[in-house]
Order: structure tokens, then C-alpha cells, then sequence
């Protein structure tokens, strides 16, 4: 059956090198994708008219940013939503960790190692990214964002030499895998400084690829294309590869409209180029290609919704990471609902790109009481 899906985002989608001062991001520490799958819009429109007839929010385009101090309202969007038929999907990427996974995927074990792709190595990368969010200092962050932003081949070299460094000192701080950390960054080095003698422009090797907005400019590490195209093959696993009926939806996105086109395409293809990545709650293997448009909020409830939608599991998240508990506590009950609407068989719910501690679970207890745990 043919299916819209309405995107939309929360937290500031620029790519990741523009991180603030300590790599606050400017406050907004979570990027947010969220679809919402809509069989008929106007079913939609009319729960939306009903619940703000019950909170008393007049008429007017509803975006998340005007509902903050409307929290009830929210959950019980967001409880409705998740509790029909009307499938959501949402990617949250915690920027600094987002970081952490590039530096790891591109410098620490780049492709140039020749380490075969597994679950495993999944699983590894992962933890040299937590140790990464955990401990690593400012400056080895500089020194990679700097790599990205000013390539070549001592910017390279330079964060590189960052991460044996930091390994080091992590071992004499009784940190085992800092030496894991340090002599894999060593090898990559010496793997850098080889192929530098057969091609010049081996830097690019060992940093992730850039992309061009539509002013021409590169941008870096985009968590708004990385969660797009994972979404995408979220629904791909989720409609058991029947995408061809499916249309999508996204907020107007000027800057990088052509970006996500060119990721979708990409995504399409990965599998005829035999480089499926390892992704056991979405599939990349498409057989069908769904379509993608771009459209303005004011005139659709369901980019409203998804909009919705990704700001309330924005502004919860980062509450619950300042340890602002009235925040976090106002928006619990949507958030539940969304856990309890995830889904690994079928790729729906929530997908969290956070550090392995700060994952959050939510389970129902014998009684049927939720149970919340991180």
C-alpha cells in the first residue's frame, strides 16, 4: 500500500566541525531526524485539531519550538502517533560522538588497514569511540577537525601524532585500550606515510568525504545525510524492500537538497557495488528506489508532526544529559512511547548514535508499568 513519509529535524544540522566552544555545539549537542509514515493526511490533520482543541493552542503552523511550554500536548501527540498504525522512524546522533566515530572510522582503523568489515569490528570501532567521548581531550579533537578543515599532509600528521599521544598517556593512567588506540593510529601513520610515496593526494585516505553544498562549499561529516540515508534503509528493511510505492517527504532543506539526492542515489546503489555496510536494524539492499521531495511545513501536518516529533526527543535528550530533570520529566511520556515502539525486527522507533552508557532502555515490568533504564 502506498505510503507517505514526512521528515523533519531538530538541532542544528551543520556539519560536524562547527562544534562550539568545548565542543558544546552551541547547546545543541543532538541532531534529530524523525519520519513519520502517513497513510492518509487528513486523519492526521484531524487527531491534530483535536488535541489542540483539548490543550487550547490556537490555529497556526505547529512547530516544536512554539510548543515548549505545551508539553502535555506533545505526549499525547507523540502517544497517539506511536500507538496507531502510523509507523514512526527517528535517528538521534550525539555530535561529539558522531566525532568520536569518524575519527575512529577514518584515522584509527581507516579502510587502508585492510581490516575486513564485521560485526565485530563494529562492535570495536564502537568502543574506542566511547573511550574516545569519555576521555579524549579538546585538543585531539582540534587537531582532527583541523585535519578536515585544512587538509594536507602535516594537519594529517598532526592528528594523528594527537591520538598516539593521548593513547600513551591513557596507559600510564592504567587504560589498557589506550594502547590499542595509540599503536592502531602508529600503524595508520606509517600506513599514510607509504602510500604517500605512490599518490599524492593520499591524505584524502584517511578523512572522511566531503561534500559540496549548493554554494560550492565543503562541508563535513553531515549527521542530517548520515541519518537520512539510514532512515531510508530503516524503511527499506522495515517494507521488506517494497520502497517503490513509498514517498517521502522532507522539510525544505536549501543549502543541502542536492547533498541528500546524490545520498539516497549512493544508498540505492551500494549493494551492485558489493560495500553493504553492517547494519542489523536497517538494510541497504534495495531492490526498489522510493521518491524523494522537498516541501514547506505551513502546509503539511505531517512535516508538523515530524517536526514535532524530533523536538521533543531532542530537547529530552539534552535534558536528561544536562541533568535538567523538570525538562526531561515533562516530555517522558512521549519519549516512552517512542522506546516502546522500537522495533529491531522491522528497523521502526528510535536509533540512538550516542555513547554505549548513556543508550536508553525502557521495558514494561510484569505488571505492564513501564521501566525506564539507562
Amino acid at each position: 500500500m502506498p505510503i507517505t513519509f514526512y521528515v523533519d529535524e531538530s538541532g542544528h544540522s551543520g556539519d560536524a566541525v562547527k562544534s562550539g566552544d568545548a565542543y558544546d555545539f552551541k547547546d545543541q549537542p543532538f541532531f534529530v531526524l524523525a519520519a513519520v509514515g502517513v497513510l492518509d493526511e487528513a486523519t492526521l490533520a484531524a487527531k491534530i485539531v483535536e488535541l489542540r482543541d483539548r490543550h487550547k493552542i490556537p490555529v497556526g503552523e505547529m512547530k516544536a519550538k512554539s510548543l515548549l511550554s505545551k508539553p502535555e500536548f506533545v505526549c499525547d501527540l507523540l502517544e497517539w502517533m506511536c500507538g496507531s498504525d502510523m509507523p514512526v522512524f527517528v535517528e538521534l546522533v550525539d555530535k561529539k560522538y558522531f566525532l568520536c566515530m569518524n575519527i575512529v572510522s577514518t584515522q584509527v582503523v581507516p579502510p587502508s588497514s585492510g581490516v575486513k568489515d564485521s560485526v565485530e569490528l563494529n562492535l570495536f570501532r564502537n568502543h574506542l569511540a566511547d573511550f574516545l567521548h569519555a576521555h579524549a581531550p579538546d585538543e585531539l579533537f582540534d587537531r582532527f577537525v583541523r585535519s578536515c578543515l585544512e587538509p594536507g599532509n602535516e594537519s594529517l600528521r598532526l592528528s594523528f601524532r594527537s591520538q598516539i599521544d593521548f593513547g600513551n598517556a591513557a596507559v600510564q593512567r592504567g587504560m589498557a585500550i589506550g594502547d590499542l588506540l595509540g599503536k592502531m593510529s602508529a600503524e595508520s601513520l606509517d600506513d599514510f606515510e607509504t602510500l604517500l610515496g605512490s599518490d599524492p593526494n593520499a591524505v584524502m585516505r584517511f578523512l572522511p568525504p566531503p561534500d559540496r553544498n549548493k554554494r560550492g562549499k565543503l562541508v563535513w561529516m553531515l549527521p542530517n545525510l548520515t541519518s537520512f540515508t539510514h532512515i531510508y534503509a530503516r524503511l527499506n528493511k522495515y517494507r521488506q524492500g517494497r520502497v517503490g510505492d513509498v514517498r517521502i517527504v522532507h522539510d525544505v532543506q536549501l543549502e543541502i537538497e542536492d547533498i541528500l539526492r546524490e545520498g539516497k542515489r549512493l544508498s540505492e546503489e551500494l549493494h551492485k557495488l558489493g560495500e553493504m555496510p553492517i547494519t542489523p536494524h536497517a538494510d541497504f539492499r534495495f531492490e526498489e528506489a522510493g521518491s524523494l521531495e522537498f516541501g514547506v511545513s505551513h502546509e503539511s501536518p505531517g512535516i508538523q508532526a515530524a517536526d514535532v516529533l524530533a523536538g521533543a526527543v531532542m530537547r529530552f535528550f539534552r535534558a536528561h544529559q544536562k541533568g535538567d530533570e523538570t525538562q526531561a520529566s515533562a516530555l517522558a511520556r512521549g519519549v516512552a512511547a517512542l522506546l516502546l515502539a522500537t522495533d529491531a525486527a522491522t528497523g521502526a522507533g528510535l536509533n540512538q548514535v550516542v555513547p554505549t552508557r548513556e543508550v536508553l532502555h525502557i521495558t514494561r515490568g510484569a505488571s505492564g508499568e513501564r521501566e525506564r533504564s539507562v
